[in-house]
């Protein structure tokens, strides 16, 4: 199925319910994605990301949870990040 044949498929949804459904569905994949994407990171990786107010944080990755990576920004102290936010530095 194409994307755009997504797109005309949710427009065409007769009911709230059916959106409902959908949403769902999507929300499910989100997780399944995110979680595949902690194997892509290692315990004492050094990472980056962007943190609530805009700027930039740089840690050690002490611990890979199930759909968060646990770090140590020293100063900024400890934070749990999806790994969508992380990049690798070096």
């Amino acid at each position: 199925m194409e994307k755009q044949d997504v797109i005309n498929y949710l427009w065409n949804a007769q009911t709230r319910e059916e959106l409902i459904e959908l949403n769902g569905i999507l929300r499910e994949r989100l997780k399944q994605l995110e979680a595949q994407q902690v194997f892509n990171f290692h315990v004492g990786e050094k990472v980056k990301w962007k943190g609530k107010r805009g700027y930039e944080i740089t840690g050690i990755i002490k611990q890979i949870n199930k759909t968060t990576i646990s770090i140590d920004a020293g100063d900024h102290g400890p934070w749990r990040v999806p790994p969508s936010m992380l990049m690798r530095v070096g």
